[in-house]
């Protein structure tokens, strides 16, 4: 009788990895989450929401003022897109892409959910109850 050969180990199953560093921005929602148009590479486009990923900006309804400053500031750092690059691996519960982002900032890129919370625009947050 012939011995059956062992199969090989399978590598673990990863979640997507997806690094953008063509954006363009369409719409800031609030300080922390934000809808870019994506470069794909081979004249594809997609256009996704991007949920920062460690820090939660005020909410309108509860803190309009710092609502709207947390916007601003995001929009200001994101500008026209231009250095910005994006890592996500995953959608979240609301259909976003969980990331991080990083800003071109005195000639070096920073981490914006840092840069938010470090200006006071923030708060961290770990991903549980609020």
């Amino acid at each position: 009788m012939r011995k059956k050969k062992a199969l090989a180990p399978q590598p673990p199953a990863l979640e997507p990895n997806y690094i953008w560093n063509k954006v363009a921005p369409l719409k800031i929602t609030d300080g922390d989450s934000f809808d870019l148009c994506v470069s794909m590479g081979f004249r594809v486009r997609a256009d996704v929401t991007i949920r920062l990923q460690g820090c939660n900006c005020p909410d309108k309804e509860k803190d309009p003022v710092g609502f709207e400053a947390a916007r601003r500031f995001t929009a200001a750092a994101i500008d026209d897109g231009k250095g910005v690059i994006v890592h996500s691996q995953f959608e979240e519960k609301w259909r976003r892409y969980l990331g991080e982002v990083w800003v071109p900032k005195d000639g070096a890129l920073v981490n914006l959910s840092q840069l938010l919370i470090d200006t006071g625009h923030a708060s961290p947050y770990d991903g549980g109850k609020r």
